[in-house]
C-alpha cells in the first residue's frame, strides 16, 4: 500500500510492504524520483517504508485498511 500526502507542493510517501527488499531496491531510484518531482515544482520531503503491523490480522480481515471515519480532502487511489 502506498500512502502519499501532498500539501503546498511538498510530497511525503509512506509504503507499507512486508518485504525488506523493496526498500533496498528503491535506494537507486530515489534521486530520480526526487528530481522528477522537482522538475514539476514539487519537493519530496520523505519516503518511508513500514512493515504491516500484523500480517496475520491483515489476512484474517480483508478490509484491514478500510476506515469508517469520515474525512475531508482529495484522495486518489491507483
Amino acid at each position: 500500500m502506498v500512502d502519499m500526502q501532498v500539501q503546498n507542493r511538498i510530497v511525503t510517501v509512506t509504503i507499507l510492504n512486508s518485504s525488506d527488499e523493496l526498500q533496498k531496491l528503491s535506494v537507486d531510484l530515489l534521486p530520480t524520483v526526487a528530481s522528477g518531482l522537482k522538475e514539476m515544482g514539487y519537493h519530496l520531503s520523505s519516503l518511508q517504508f513500514k512493515l504491516p503491523e500484523d500480517s496475520k490480522k491483515q489476512d484474517a480481515n480483508k478490509h484491514y485498511y478500510h476506515s469508517n471515519q469520515s474525512y475531508t480532502g482529495v484522495d486518489i487511489r491507483i
